[in-house]
């Protein structure tokens, strides 16, 4: 009795694993099935790209979108290229390499021989380019600032056309074997900072505007002797209250030149309105003069000594600016004053 029993007890464990099994192995069937819909529909994706890419071509890059909706990156030169088929600025189609930058050419801008001049005397500039370019490459714009970035209008171009000074000129210039050139010329004294602009055209037509700098010194010695001290440059008119540079030159073979005071009048009488600029710091001059301003800088491979100093005054008025300097070896030292020059304040 109690055997039957048991052997009903092993048929029934024997049915409930059988279809414990059969279930496993309908939910394994059904998985793998999944698995290669996928794999079948991965396989399908790839060869569409790989075919679209075929179809762009081995040479064609695309680009990610930069800068704008309607296509990918472009001419890379933040300009809107139309005449290369640009929708927007850097944008519209792949990117070659004749766009923009990736025209390679650099722009210099040198003197010609000597390399200072004195003053009312021509002098020449030119441009050079290293790269390829074509016709219509061309210099459209000079202009002339002091050592400290303002603007000046003490020199005139002289050729390609002669012009009333100005601080920037319009041109059209063209290159010549990759050089362009003018002529300047200044009539006050000092340190100046010329740039001339460009347009270089590449061969597929695209423009590229390019810029540089030269500094040039234009010195008074037609007006000056040998170890001489003078101003050099001085602005006509300055705002009250606001800074304004005075340039002091020497042309000497002494060895260093310290600038020990400078007088300072107004009308004619001494001045307790003015104060200079120095170490950072604004200094007050005492009963009109300031006392030691510090050493010029000297020019390298040169004899000329130059250094500008900045002051300010808080009246309106005419002022007059006297130096004193020292000039040193090692063992002499001889005193040298400036004329004075005038100042509309």
């Amino acid at each position: 009795m109690f055997k039957n029993k048991k052997g009903q007890i092993s048929i029934e464990l024997l049915i409930i694993l059988g279809i414990l099994l059969l279930g496993g192995i309908f939910v394994s069937i059904y998985y793998l099935q999944g698995v290669n819909k996928k794999n079948t529909q991965a396989a399908e994706t790839e060869s569409i790209i790989d075919d679209l890419y075929r179809g762009l071509g081995s040479e064609t890059q695309i680009q990610p979108i930069t800068g704008c909706n309607n296509g990918p990156l472009y001419c890379c030169n933040n300009q809107h290229d139309a005449s290369h088929g640009e929708l927007g600025v850097d944008c519209g189609g792949p990117c070659i390499a004749t766009c923009g930058q990736g025209l390679g050419v650099d722009f210099e801008l040198h003197l010609e021989e000597p390399l200072d001049s004195p003053v009312n005397t021509d002098f020449g500039v030119f441009a050079t380019t290293f790269g390829e370019i074509i016709n219509g490459s061309k210099i459209t714009n000079i202009s002339i600032a002091n050592d400290i970035g303002f603007p000046s209008s003490n020199c005139s171009l002289v050729s390609p056309s002669m012009s009333p000074a100005n601080s920037s000129y319009s041109v059209n210039i063209l290159f010549s074997d990759n050089m362009a050139n003018f002529t300047l010329k200044c009539n006050t004294a000092g340190n100046y900072i010329i740039t001339a602009e460009a347009d270089l055209v590449a061969a597929d037509g695209h423009t590229t505007q390019v810029s540089a700098s030269v500094q040039k010194f234009i010195y008074a010695s037609t007006d000056y002797d040998f170890d001489d001290l003078y101003i050099s440059q001085i602005p006509q008119v300055a705002s009250v209250g606001n800074l304004f540079p005075i340039e002091v030159s020497a042309n000497t073979d002494y060895d260093r030149i310290n600038i020990t005071q400078v007088e300072i009048t107004r009308e004619g009488a001494p001045t307790k309105n003015c104060s200079f600029f120095i170490n950072n710091a604004l200094k007050s001059c005492e009963n009109g003069v300031c006392y030691n301003l510090g050493y010029l800088d000297k020019k390298e491979n040169s004899l000329l000594f130059y250094n500008t100093f900045e002051f300010s005054c808080s009246v309106p008025g005419v002022y007059g600016f006297k130096f004193t300097g020292l000039l040193y070896t090692d063992n002499q030292e001889i005193k040298k004053e400036t004329d004075t020059n005038y100042i509309s304040n």
